[in-house]
């Protein structure tokens, strides 16, 4: 029987200058789930459970992201904090949460934060309306407090005059605005009371100028394959760790006060709300009428990003025949393949599925003649999104699941989901078997349910535009780092979705 790892992640806050404290804060869980499990009160029916059989790992996960364990048939999320918007845009199926903070700082209230919108010191803007034209820093596309709770801030016809720049992170929006390249940034407002507290040179230079609405706040969640009863010992647990005195110590560094039970209700009901006050009505918004253009400079670049993408396949892949204990554990439906979520040097975190063998996949790319398919999809700005645009979402993650796991391995070797960059969206890259698997009826596009239901029902909604273009790959045996494998591009389909549901589709060719 295959060993269950029992995994800690809390990178919400996990900034260096108190990583010492979140590490006390989940030694304090960890000892108070113990005795937990140690009661037979508490663990009554529980004796088989994998609490009990599984392997406590002693410290913080940190080299991999949180979808790497709740993908993981061998791992479960013993504990972990998320950020409400993409718990409720397909991380719920995966992690449930069971804790909702409360953080003592200018921003919050019980159970609830806001974002602060920081301009610099000498900037004179203090209404939405003052910063029209302007450029604003954001952490992510998908963030709440860096994104949406801006954009609700600002107002809808405001935000169709600003420039929304994602930056990875909220300590490089804020340094953004410093510098003079965005001027304004919406930061969660614990992280702004971490920043100034323990290093107020990152602030220095800066002012706030509002608060956002506020949201529930940052949830403690579990893994969605835990049961009911093991969901109570592993919140019993919390609860008595930020009781102790080694919890309370390193909570007081974070700002935490208390903690109580919740569910997802709260957190959908909360978002609806707020992208309601965000979204302008289709019938009245201001959208596209015409395709956005697509030159060969457009093209190279995305040739030059899967060009990237596949040095970094191609060095898992060496890593794990090297060291076959890597893909222990990782197999999918198969029994072959391996799956992997990554961190990257970057910040962000990228997905990578191969449907055969590691050395299946070298081969591969090691002949004359193969090809890829790389699809960049680009998301409309937040208020030009649906009201029920974290239900468009989740639809859209669950359905890349399934199109995982239909992938046909005699057509397709690998599949990888990487960002386009800090805070941005993810392209995917489809590396074919061969050449010919790139057009064959039977290939990634053909024959895959999901795929179709995706293109039908799910990316107008989701997508203001999306180009996916066929690659010829070219290997360099001589070479040894990102030129080996270098992408001469094909064909482009280009799909536009117009106002008032149209979409114009084009074929283009680049040789």
């Amino acid at each position: 029987m295959v060993d269950v790892e029992l995994v800690g992640h809390l990178p919400m806050y996990d900034f260096d200058f108190v990583k010492a404290s979140t590490d006390a804060l989940f030694d304090a869980f960890r000892e108070a789930l113990a005795s937990v499990l140690a009661s037979e009160e508490d663990v009554a029916g529980l004796e088989n459970s994998v609490l009990v059989k599984g392997v406590q790992l002693q410290e913080l996960s940190r080299d991999a992201p949180m979808e790497d364990t709740v993908q993981h048939h061998a791992r479960l999320l013993l504990l972990g904090q998320t950020c409400g918007l993409p718990l409720t845009s397909g991380q719920n199926a995966f992690m449930q949460p069971i804790l909702v903070p409360t953080y003592e700082c200018n921003g919050c209230k019980p159970s609830e934060y806001s974002s602060v919108v920081v301009v610099r010191d000498d900037d004179i803007g203090t209404k939405p309306q003052d910063f029209e034209g302007a450029v604003a820093a954001i952490n992510s596309l998908g963030s709440l407090s860096g994104s949406l709770l801006l954009s609700h801030w600002l107002t809808p016809a405001v935000c169709d005059k600003v420039t929304m720049v994602p930056t990875g992170a909220h300590a490089v929006s804020i340094q953004e605005v410093k510098e003079g390249r965005a001027r304004l940034a919406a930061l969660d407002c614990v992280t702004y009371a971490l920043l100034k507290t323990y290093t107020p040179e990152a602030v220095a230079g800066t002012k706030v100028i509002a608060n956002t609405t506020s949201a529930p706040a940052l949830p403690f969640v579990c893994d969605i394959r835990f049961t009911q009863p093991e969901v109570k010992c592993i919140t019993k647990a919390l609860v008595l760790a930020l009781a102790s005195e080694k919890g309370q110590a390193a909570a007081s560094k974070l700002f935490l006060q208390t903690v109580k039970e919740t569910t997802i209700e709260p957190y959908v009901a909360r978002i609806v709300a707020i992208r309601g006050g965000v979204c302008v009505p289709r019938e009245t918004a201001t959208l596209r009428t015409n395709p956005v253009p697509f030159t060969r400079d457009d093209v190279n670049q995305h040739a030059q990003f899967l060009q990237d993408v596949l040095y970094r396949l191609r060095t898992l892949a060496r890593g794990i025949v090297a060291d076959p204990t890597l893909a222990r554990n990782r197999d999918i439906s198969n029994g072959r393949g391996f799956h992997r979520w990554t961190n990257l040097p970057n910040g962000t975190s990228a997905r990578f599925v191969m449907t055969d063998t590691p050395q299946t996949v070298l081969d591969v790319l090691e002949c004359s003649k193969v090809a890829c398919i790389g699809f960049f999809g680009y998301r409309p700005q937040q208020h030009l999104l649906l009201t029920e645009d974290h239900q468009v979402a989740a639809d859209c993650w669950m359905l890349d699941e399934k199109v995982v796991q239909t992938l046909d391995p005699a057509h397709v070797v690998a599949y990888c989901n990487v960002p386009t960059g800090p805070g941005k969206d993810y392209a995917n890259l489809v590396l074919m078997r061969s050449e010919a698997a790139a057009t064959h009826k039977h290939s990634f596009e053909a024959n895959n349910p999901p795929h179709t239901k995706a293109v039908i029902d799910v990316a107008p909604k989701y997508y203001d535009y999306v180009r996916i273009t066929t690659f010829e790959i070219a290997t360099h045996p001589e070479r040894h780092d990102q030129s080996r494998h270098t992408v001469v591009p094909q064909s482009t389909l280009k799909v536009d979705y117009l106002v008032q549901g149209g979409k114009q589709k084009e074929r283009v060719h680049w040789v």
